[in-house]
Formats: structure tokens, sequence, C-alpha cells
């Protein structure tokens, strides 16, 4: 196995911080404890570590990748980092999603239009429901980061594509609306549908701020995408980004700097100056490995 050649011990850490695992990651840290002699890691430590396997994998398979050459070595990149395929079941849901979301704005409208002295208050929730999208998608992003383990059923290949995608950041730009939406649908839908049941008997401000909030976080991937594409971004996301209603790509740049830890923002970089202040995520990566050492 991997960790059986200590030269590779190294490599493979390095290459794990590099797709966004904290420096004092359990894993790496008990790995580099197999390399001194003195010490020995219990028979179970590398099971008990969370998310092992997929740094393995993904590192052996870099470590591949890196000894070819010309267009094997490009080709054999594109295949590595494409993003997994979406099945038609999966992209389905965005469209049910937004189905959800027209019927609960259908009662916003009769709503503004039995009660239109609510319209103030209608915006100024818009204003907070953005602001509670940008810290929704920064936790997600980190969440996928870092924390999530690639071998759940249910999120692995959400949480490959996102680690990957720190090797080769341009790997979702090709990727079309739906399937680059499908994996924030799913678990929006539950509360797409109750929103939607329960639009008739709400306030029509508290209904519009609940659908802002549940489109923005699924359609985060999408201002995430066009924040990579930079000046080839289509012109309603440069619009977007140069009003501060889509993430920028300067400040979402600066998140795929070393150590990568920092600037999550993947919708509008509103939260960025209360996660840095609070130094939110420092306290998650803390409160991690502190519950998972031993």
């Amino acid at each position: 196995m991997l960790w059986q050649n200590k030269w590779r011990v190294p490599l493979v850490c390095a290459l794990a911080f590099s797709l966004g695992v904290p420096a004092q990651a359990g894993p790496c840290k008990f790995l580099f404890a197999w390399m001194n002699p003195g010490k020995t890691a219990p028979a179970n430590r590398l099971v008990a570590a969370p998310d092992i396997t997929g740094w393995e994998r993904n590192a052996a398979e870099l470590v591949r990748i890196r000894a070819l050459k010309g267009e094997e070595k490009r080709e054999a990149i594109r295949a590595y980092s494409k993003p997994t395929k979406k099945t038609v079941g999966l992209k389905s849901m965005v469209l049910a999603n937004w189905a959800l979301a027209g019927v609960a704005q259908a009662f916003v409208v009769k709503g503004m239009i039995e009660n239109p002295t609510a319209l103030p208050l209608l915006v100024e929730f818009q204003l907070l429901s953005l602001y509670a999208a940008d810290f929704t998608s920064q936790v997600f992003h980190k969440w996928l980061d870092s924390i999530a383990s690639p071998r759940n059923r249910w999120w692995s290949s959400t949480v490959d594509d996102f680690r990957k995608h720190h090797e080769f950041s341009n790997n979702l730009n090709q990727e079309d609306y739906l399937s680059n939406v499908s994996d924030f649908a799913l678990p929006t839908m539950p509360a797409f549908a109750a929103i939607a049941v329960a639009s008739p008997f709400l306030p029509p401000e508290y209904t519009a701020a609940a659908i802002t909030w549940l489109l923005a976080t699924m359609n985060t991937p999408e201002t995430h995408k066009h924040a990579h594409l930079g000046k080839n971004a289509s012109p309603l996301f440069k619009t977007l980004q140069a009003t501060g209603l889509s993430v920028p790509p300067k400040v979402h740049l600066a998140h795929h700097a070393p150590p990568f830890d920092d600037n999550f923002a993947v919708f509008n970089g509103w939260f960025n100056p209360m996660a840095k202040r609070l130094k939110l995520w420092e306290r998650w990566d803390r409160h991690k490995w502190n519950t998972t050492r031993e």
C-alpha cells in the first residue's frame, strides 16, 4: 500500500494538504508517526482516521499522472479531473425545485398585491437571505473540502469533485447548468417542498426570503463556476459580480492560494469578513481534529 514506502508518505500528505486538508490533519499526523521507529501507531489507526482512503486514492493517482509526459499526461489529467457524470434523476431535481419555488412565489405575489405595505420588509428580508446564503455556501464548501468523508455513499462523488478542483481549478468550467447545480438540488429539495406547501399560510415576506435563500444556496455551484470563468463569464454573471451579488473572481481565487483554508465564499462573499473576524474555519478545524485524535 502507498504508506508502506516511507519516501511516499510526505508526498501523500503534501498532496492532501494541497487539496484542502489542514496541516494538523489526523491521517498525516499518524502517518508521519509511523516513520519514527520509536513509535508505533495503533493497528486500527488508519481505519479510524477519517478520509484516509480518499486521500490515498487521489494522491496515488496524481503520483502516476505526474510521471507521464506530453499528450498522455494531458489526457490523464482531463480524465482524472473530469466531474462525476450526473444522472437524469438528479438533474430533474433542479427543475423540480424551480417549479416548487414558482408555486411559492405565486403566493408571494398574491400576498404583496393584498398588502403592498409589506414591500420594505420584503426587501430587507431579501438582503438578509443573500447574506445567509453566502454563510450557507461557505459551510457547505468548507465541509466538502476538508470535513466530509469521501467514503459516504450519499456525497462521495461531490466530495471527490470538490477536492480534485483544488488540484485542477478549471475542471468545473465546462459543466452545463443542470449538472453543475444538481448536487445541491438534492439536499435542498425537502426545504423547497416544505416552503411550497407552507406558502399559503405564511406572510409573503417570509416566503420570499425562504425562496431567495434556497435558490441562492442551490445555485452556488453556478456562481462558483463563473468566478473561475473570469472574462469568459456570461454577461449576466459579470453584472452580478460587478454589483457584488455574485462572488467576483478576485475574491474567490484567493481561496485557491496556499494554504487553501480561507475565503470559502462561493456565492457573493458577504460573509467573508465575519468568518475571518470569528476565525470560524480555524475553530472548526481545531474542533474537528481535537475530537478525532486519541
